[in-house]
Formats: structure tokens, C-alpha cells, sequence
């Protein structure tokens, strides 16, 4: 999946992410479905879209996608989902949401740069490279 928000822009991307929840859900159903956690798939895709495609890849810029997906959507907006299908607190919520995003951060920035650097370089065209 980061090959496509890196490769393709933000509402391919979203579009795939969007289509990714959805199939996710129906192969691996976990619950029922609730479409606001596929709205959070599709802004994940646009905005790492929108941060990442066309641009170079730097660390700073992946940390920027990441920052803005952990702090901006997961957290707050994932829990604004939990908080209406579970009817708990927002706040209650936020303490183990908060550890979930401080633990991803680093996870997600070393595996884009990774797959970025040692991936998407060697399989991708030479024009669709922009450091």
C-alpha cells in the first residue's frame, strides 16, 4: 500500500484504501460495518497522498504524512468512531489511543522510508522517481 500513495496521489490512494477497508471487511469481517472507518481509510491514502506524491522523500516530509495520519485521523478521528459505536467517553478513550499512535509514529516513518529507499526505487520507471 505505500507504493500506491507514494506512486499514484491522493485520491487514487484514498480510493484504494478506501476500497482496501471495504474488502478488508468483507474477507476478515470483525464486526459490523461502520462507514466512518472506511472514511478514515480514505483520508489516510489522500492525505499521504497529498504530502508524499510527486514530492521528494525525505525524512522530514514522511514524518510530516505520518504525524498528520497518526495525530490528525487516528487519533481523533478514529476515536470519535469508537466513541459512537462504543458509547464510551471520548476522553476514556484517548490514554490507550494515545499509545497506539506514540508506538506507530516510528513504526510507520522507518517503514515508508524503508520501502521508499530499498523497495519503490528499484521497481518503479525513472520518471516516477523524484527523490
Amino acid at each position: 500500500m505505500y507504493y500506491h500513495i507514494m506512486m499514484y496521489g491522493p485520491l487514487s490512494a484514498g480510493i484504494a484504501y478506501a476500497i482496501g477497508d471495504i474488502l478488508g471487511m468483507m474477507i476478515f469481517p470483525s464486526g459490523s460495518f461502520f462507514p466512518g472507518f472506511t472514511l478514515t481509510a480514505f483520508l489516510t491514502g489522500v492525505a499521504y497522498g497529498l504530502v508524499l506524491y510527486k514530492k521528494p522523500k525525505t525524512w522530514g516530509r514522511i514524518i510530516l504524512a505520518v504525524c498528520i495520519v497518526c495525530l490528525g485521523i487516528n487519533l481523533c478521528l478514529d476515536t470519535v468512531w469508537l466513541h459512537i459505536l462504543m458509547g464510551q467517553g471520548y476522553l476514556a478513550l484517548l490514554p490507550t489511543r494515545i499509545l497506539k499512535v506514540a508506538v506507530m509514529i516510528p513504526i510507520q516513518t522507518i517503514l515508508i522510508g524503508i520501502v521508499w529507499k530499498k523497495i519503490v526505487i528499484k521497481i518503479a520507471k525513472p520518471s516516477e522517481i523524484i527523490a
